[in-house]
């Protein structure tokens, strides 16, 4: 673990009366979810392809094999550490504090985090191809689902490659990063645009970018950074959270 940056991310969250936490899926591999890339399932071209939002509506098997089956095993998951140091930061932030994620496991949301921004979906709902209505949904189907509102095929309400970020999400987190003195980034890589592009949004407004991640970003998204922190966000996270406290 490098303690390089622990001292002036520290200095920047004691100073921050707004905060956003943007999270990735290094956040929840300690919970034993998988992270997709680097030998995750974006390594496989074929599994890669059907999660283009150009392949429906015939990539729903594909999509429904691959994400119904995880509905149970994520509902039996419990938030790990980082999750839970990222709810009390909530408490310890005399403003506002915005979580915002690219995660789809809700696991924020059980740790006890208030408001939380779903940038990528949820995996626990799902949305009508022909209305476009989503609605929550813990089933774990068989084949291709009815949407309860038409009847029309379902597709996970997850964003899919070539898709825009939900409004309603999307907006939040830009939304808080317009006035956050800081905005803290775990688990989550600088080849993510979705990542980058928030960094370099909350930087262009003042914020200070605080990085805490296994890995440290490449050159196109460490421009946006002020500090960074490299090790077990599951273990720098509830560090940093306990010297504010």
């Amino acid at each position: 673990m490098s303690a390089e940056g622990v001292g002036p991310a520290v200095d920047a969250l004691r100073g921050a009366r707004s905060v956003v936490v943007l999270t990735g899926a290094g956040v929840s591999t300690a919970s034993g979810l998988p992270q997709f890339r680097g030998g995750g399932m974006w390594d496989d071209d074929a599994l890669l392809a059907a999660h283009e939002v150009s392949a429906l509506p015939g990539s729903l098997e594909v999509l429904w094999a691959t994400w119904g089956p995880w509905r149970p095993v994520v509902a039996a998951t419990a938030p790990n550490a980082a999750h839970r140091a990222i709810a009390l930061l909530e408490q310890l932030v005399p403003g506002a504090m915005t979580v915002a994620t690219q995660n789809v496991d809700g696991l924020h949301q059980r740790a006890g985090s208030s408001v939380v921004a779903e940038l990528h979906g949820s995996l626990f709902r799902s949305r009508c191809l022909s209305c476009d209505r989503s609605y929550h949904d813990e089933d774990t189907p068989v084949g291709i689902p009815s949407s309860p509102c038409c009847g029309a095929a379902a597709r996970p309400d997850m964003t899919l490659f070539g898709e825009p970020l939900p409004f309603e999400a999307g907006r939040t987190a830009k939304v808080a990063c317009r006035s956050a003195d800081v905005l803290l980034v775990a688990g989550t890589s600088g080849a993510v645009t979705t990542a980058t592009g928030l960094a370099r949004y909350a930087a262009e407004y003042g914020a200070r970018v605080v990085l805490v991640n296994a890995e440290p970003w490449g050159p196109d998204g460490a421009r946006w950074l002020s500090t960074t922190v490299l090790g077990p966000v599951e273990v720098l996270l509830p560090d940093l959270v306990s010297r504010l406290r």
